[in-house]
């Protein structure tokens, strides 16, 4: 391979890279989570978001369900196509903010190789969490932008970085600590540790330096007028959502420590994941040995960066930085759950330092790419695992409509009793599902393991669709029982989906055992 052919395929790997290993979110059909209040129901739509105090997000939501009906297709592709370019243009933008660091091209590739292959995690394929990736999205643009003024100084950035930085805090109000921790790091990164404490108090009050902090206006406004005209509302403001607690401030330096000890268990949690799968380890194999293959020739040139106490300081102000929203009210990321959306930053600052950690720990340049190519491999076939796991949930949401259509259902409520491998459900899963099958609102749905919702009138509403539900004792019980997820059994009953209907409603017949059983007798013969 000629080296100008192999220097542009290296660049393109990262985002040939994303592309595979994201691919799949395309052929996730399913409805999850808070998303069965958005699902098709513009009063839910409303009530949520006036609710959390985002009141202008709702035109956004009911103009893209009004494209999908205007399209005929399912609402939740337009946002699942969306998820997957706002992805990619990240990936892009992460590059390009690393040249502005004193990096070399080894860090840097490996770097954007990784936080391309990062496994997004369940909450970025919600619709109700898509203003998280377009925040997301956003800040990063900022960032850029900040930069590009910086080298440049055109004056046409700024208000460009003033429309981006306030969109993003917008969508994204984590965003606020995030920009303050990068702007402050980035200022002083040239500081010398240690100096002459004069030398320090005039390298920090440089006025230079301190107009820097201008850059934080926009958040600053936005602040002001969150704080002034969007508050929580209703149940909302009643549990004092996003809101800082003296219980969090309290519980800050634990949540601190979850945080960051949740983060390294997710790094393992990769390498252990696809263990669980022959069909996901020989997937690992074949995409490690793709990638050996393409970095075995033209190496870059051995430059190694050291790790310095400077290094480590900068690695802990970012990460606090992209944790610092959540953990003052009490949120904590965990991954491989809906709470990995409160971890949405840590890859911008993780991948680069892991990147550095190789790179300064590990001498010879064959075994640092090595390791960064098994890193990498894992990383994309974790990610793999994810969306076929979507989509057999989307396979199971599909099996209990069909038993909804087929069950005669008598009056009354349900109570429903799933295997622990059904983790994405909870009562208005149920609802939601009932009222596709059937159009009816008139049932209150429970799980046997959360409590009694059906004595409480303020689950009985349009955003769980129960509106017409009548509260009382459950007199219907569903159980479900499946097997532990097989991938390659997944990914077949997907192709049955796309080309044979007939054989997908036998594939999900023998895949999902639901018993209905009325406990009134009469109605069991």
């Amino acid at each position: 391979m000629q080296k100008s052919n192999y220097i542009r395929l290296k660049q393109a790997i990262p985002v040939l890279a994303y592309l595979v290993a994201n691919v799949l979110i395309l052929f996730v059909r399913g409805v999850f989570w808070d998303d069965w209040a958005f699902y098709e129901n513009p009063e839910g739509i409303r009530q949520i978001l006036t609710g959390v105090g985002a009141p202008w997000r709702i035109g956004f939501h009911l103009s893209m369900l009004n494209l999908s009906h205007f399209l005929g297709i399912d609402m939740v592709l337009p946002y699942r196509i969306l998820i997957f370019i706002i992805g990619l243009l990240n990936v892009l933008l992460f590059r390009a903010i690393l040249k502005y660091w004193n990096l070399n091209k080894e860090i840097i590739f490996y770097s954007t190789l990784l936080y391309a292959v990062w496994p997004l995690g369940y909450a970025h394929i919600e619709m109700c969490c898509f203003v998280y990736q377009v925040g997301l999205l956003l800040q990063l643009t900022s960032i850029l932008l900040f930069h590009f003024y910086n080298e440049n100084k055109r004056l046409y950035i700024i208000p460009l970085f003033a429309c981006s930085q306030f969109l993003a805090t917008m969508f994204l109000n984590s965003s606020i600590v995030l920009w303050l921790g990068y702007l402050f790091v980035y200022t002083y990164k040239d500081i010398i540790i240690p100096d002459s404490f004069k030398n320090t108090i005039s390298y920090i009050f440089n006025k230079t330096r301190l107009y820097n902090f201008l850059w934080f206006i926009p958040c600053i406004v936005l602040f002001a007028i969150k704080s002034i005209f969007w508050h929580p509302q209703e149940i909302y403001a009643t549990e004092a959502y996003n809101e800082i607690t003296l219980k969090s401030l309290i519980l800050l330096p634990l949540n601190i420590l979850f945080s960051f000890t949740n983060t390294i268990r997710a790094l393992f949690t990769q390498f252990t994941g696809i263990l669980s799968s022959k069909l996901l380890l020989l997937v690992a194999l074949l995409v490690l040995s793709a990638f050996w293959l393409v970095f075995r020739k033209g190496p870059f040139d051995g430059q190694k960066k050291k790790i310095t106490s400077k290094t480590l300081i900068i690695f802990v102000l970012l990460f606090l930085s992209a944790i610092g929203a959540y953990v003052a009210i009490g949120k904590i990321p965990e991954f491989d759950t809906m709470d990995d959306r409160h971890g949405i930053f840590i890859p911008f600052v993780l991948v680069t330092f892991v990147a550095l950690l190789i790179n300064y720990v590990v001498k010879g340049q064959k075994w640092r790419r090595m390791i960064f190519v098994l890193c990498v491999s894992v990383s994309m076939t974790y990610s793999f695992s994810q969306y076929i796991k979507f989509i057999y949930y989307s396979h199971q949401n599909d099996a209990i409509v069909s038993m909804f259509k087929n069950t005669p259902m008598p009056q009354g409520n349900v109570i429903v009793a799933e295997t622990e491998f059904n983790t994405l459900s909870n009562f208005y899963t149920w609802a939601g599902l009932y009222k596709i099958a059937t159009g009816y609102q008139d049932k209150c749905f429970m799980m046997v393991n959360v409590g009694k919702f059906f004595d409480q009138k303020e689950y009985l509403i349009e955003r769980y669709n129960q509106k017409d539900a009548t509260p009382g004792e459950p007199s219907i019980g569903i159980f479900i029982n499946d097997e532990a997820k097989q991938y390659a059994k997944t990914l077949l009953r997907e192709c049955y989906y796309r080309i044979n209907s007939t054989k997908y409603r036998e594939a999900l017949q023998a895949e999902f055992d639901i018993r209905v059983e009325f406990f009134d007798k009469k109605y069991n013969d």
